[in-house]
């Protein structure tokens, strides 16, 4: 049964009044999303699914925003996460129906640039069923001047009606990489074309792209150049995310 907050309509009632920042929120296709209903439809059965929105101040001076999440109405027994500034570890349905960025990771939005780093994560662990977040942003120095989204994942099963559709799984190692190079374990179903396996750092930016052929079994990535840290590697078809695994880069 899904899981849902009472106190929330009067959080978002009072957030709606309240005056809002001069930001643009957009998805990936760049319609304008603030104040609408941001849908990512996919199948229950894969390990994590990921919607991307950029936000652009459209005028003034340089703000410091941050980015707080709301479970709205959320299955319990899945896990939800997000990047703004850094990218967070995931959390089970209820242990935090509000959950803020941290104050050091908020971001300096200067007019007319788009941040593109903010991404939203919900893992469905075969559950079938909406998942409904709220994502706010704010500025830290006016923290009742916002705006919003709500960012909705439905999971579906699509088990005997899209048999057809690309899958992959991705491993990692050695993780950490201790100064050597990462390898990559790829298995691909139903992959005709090449995909993107893409390497992002903590903050959500993408700092390499491999191309990925079918039938190939595995690819490298040199570490010489990165400094340690977390990173994510995603494997990507056509802007959508087949498979992600994180990483540490490691000297020692």
């Amino acid at each position: 049964m899904t899981k849902r907050y009472a106190f929330l309509p009067l959080i978002f009632g009072a957030l709606c009044a309240q005056a809002q920042a001069p930001i643009e929120l957009r998805d990936y296709n760049g319609d304008l999303v603030n104040g609408q209903l941001v849908v990512f439809t996919g199948d229950a059965n894969e390990s994590v699914f990921e919607k991307g929105v950029t936000a652009t101040l459209s005028s003034g001076p340089m703000r410091v925003i941050n980015v707080r999440r709301y479970e709205v109405d959320v299955q319990p027994n899945t896990q939800n996460y997000f990047c703004w500034g850094v990218c967070y570890g995931p959390q089970d349905a209820g242990s935090l129906p509000v959950w803020s960025a941290f104050g050091q990771h908020a971001l300096e939005l200067e007019p007319g640039v788009a941040v593109t780093n903010f991404k939203a994560y919900h893992s469905p662990f075969g559950l079938v069923g909406n998942s409904t977040y709220r994502y706010v942003w704010f500025d830290t120095a006016q923290p009742t001047d916002s705006v919003w989204c709500d960012i909705q994942f439905r999971a579906i099963d699509n088990v005997g009606v899209d048999e057809l559709r690309p899958a992959a799984t991705l491993g990692v190692f050695p993780n950490p990489s201790r100064g050597g190079d990462i390898q990559f374990s790829l298995e691909l179903s139903n992959v005709d074309q090449a995909l993107d396996l893409v390497v992002f750092n903590a903050l959500g930016e993408r700092l390499r792209t491999l191309t990925v052929r079918p039938g190939q079994l595995n690819a490298r990535l040199g570490t010489d150049a990165l400094a340690e840290g977390l990173y994510f590697a995603s494997l990507m078809q056509g802007g959508t995310t087949l498979a992600t695994q994180r990483f540490v880069v490691s000297r020692r």
